[in-house]
């Protein structure tokens, strides 16, 4: 059994399940006839992604920044035992 648009036509053959009241091709003509566009908001999903990006930019700082501070102190120790 493989579910397509001409499989669909056998109404026997999809005995127990919910089929489409409609006509597929009718619809998808009259979408190409008259478009419409449905838009459900971005959100908080688009604000993900720069979040992020500031995220990573946080921790690259804050980690060079101990980086360079512990590089310091390695060098002043070092220094110190020269």
């Amino acid at each position: 059994m493989k579910l397509s648009l001409e499989s669909i036509q056998n109404k026997e053959a999809w005995k127990g399940y919910h089929l489409p009241s409609y006509d597929p091709a009718v619809i998808a003509e009259n979408t190409k006839q008259n478009p419409q566009w449905l838009h459900f908001g971005s959100g908080n999903i688009f604000r993900i992604f720069p979040a992020a990006l500031c995220q990573q930019g946080l921790i690259s700082v804050f980690a060079l920044e101990i980086i360079v501070a512990l590089y310091s102190v390695v060098l002043v120790l070092f220094a110190r035992k020269v």
